[in-house]
Formats: C-alpha cells, structure tokens, sequence
C-alpha cells in the first residue's frame, strides 16, 4: 500500500510511469527482497538527480524494515526489451499480480505491476 502512495505521488508530480512494478525472485517469505523497476518517459534512466529524487520518495515513505527488503531499484528505458516484455504480458492478460512468471532469462517467484494501471 506504502508503495502504491509512492508511484501516485511522483506519477503527479512528474508525470505517469510507463512501467512501475515490484518483483521478487524469492517466494515472498519474510526475508524475500524485492526489486522496484521503473520506467517513465520524463525518467531519464542516466540522470543522478532524478534517480535521487525517486530513492528519497521511497526511503521517505516505507520504514527502515521496509526499506531493508527492497535489494535494487532498477530504472529502465520504456524502450528497453524487459519493459516491452512485461507490458505485452500485461496487455494479454491484464496481470497486477503473479506469481512465477519467466520474463526473458529471469524467473519472477512473485510480483506486481502498479503502472500502467491495470483496465480489469
């Protein structure tokens, strides 16, 4: 829920994001980490104080103990083949969350897709 206030803030500060998604390779046990990807038109994935802007919403938002569980914070190209990978699977099956889903070379135990919000 912390998270979701964390994509709605910045989507109307900046802008909405082309992808906004937690994934996990664990099982979502207790000591699952989780990384946050990213991507946005207005987000440039090589721009310092962007991606600053983006760590201090989320590390101002969720408490140290969460925080601890998110292991990388991955932006990327909304031009790049992963995010072009995740939005076809969410165009065909209107995913905003799965469970052991292969996407390229990765396999993903859990996650979710919080933008582009998901038309059930």
């Amino acid at each position: 829920e912390k998270i979701r206030r964390v994509e709605k803030k910045i989507s109307n500060e900046k802008g909405n994001f082309v992808l906004f998604a937690l994934l996990s390779k664990l099982n979502g046990e207790s000591d699952a980490s989780w990384d946050i990807v990213i991507s946005a038109d207005w987000f440039d994935e090589n721009n310092e104080a962007t991606f600053k802007y983006f760590v201090k919403n989320v590390s101002s938002t969720l408490s140290f103990e969460e925080l601890r569980k998110i292991a990388h914070i991955v932006p990327l190209s909304p031009s790049s083949q992963f995010v072009k990978k995740i939005l076809e699977i969410e165009k065909n099956i209107k995913l905003n969350e799965f469970r052991d889903l292969e996407i390229g070379n990765m396999f993903f135990k859990h996650g979710y897709v919080l933008a582009p919000k998901i038309s059930k």
